[in-house]
């Protein structure tokens, strides 16, 4: 089963991804491609040592994708990227 990584920025980005994973369970798309996901909540700005922490362990956790979704400031994603070995 393929494992994704949702994280986010803030509690307060949270309904917004919970619309997106309601379309996903909808159109059943998670269940097509055998994937299971996770939700994060890590702030680039707020708590970067955590945020380091979960890029830092993508891979020995066996995430295959992960999507960065932040409201006001876009750094979470580009923070994720520099510190993550995979997935891939």
């Amino acid at each position: 089963m393929k494992k994704i990584g949702i994280v986010t920025g803030s509690d307060s980005d949270l309904p917004i991804i919970e619309k997106a994973i309601d379309y996903l369970q909808r159109i059943d798309y998670l269940q097509r491609v055998n994937a299971q996901f996770t939700v994060n909540v890590y702030s680039a700005h707020r708590a970067p040592d955590h945020t380091l922490e979960f890029a830092r362990s993508v891979r020995d956790n066996g995430y295959e994708v992960i999507i960065a979704a932040a409201g006001m400031s876009a750094h979470l994603a580009g923070v994720l990227a520099a510190h993550t070995t995979g997935p891939g």
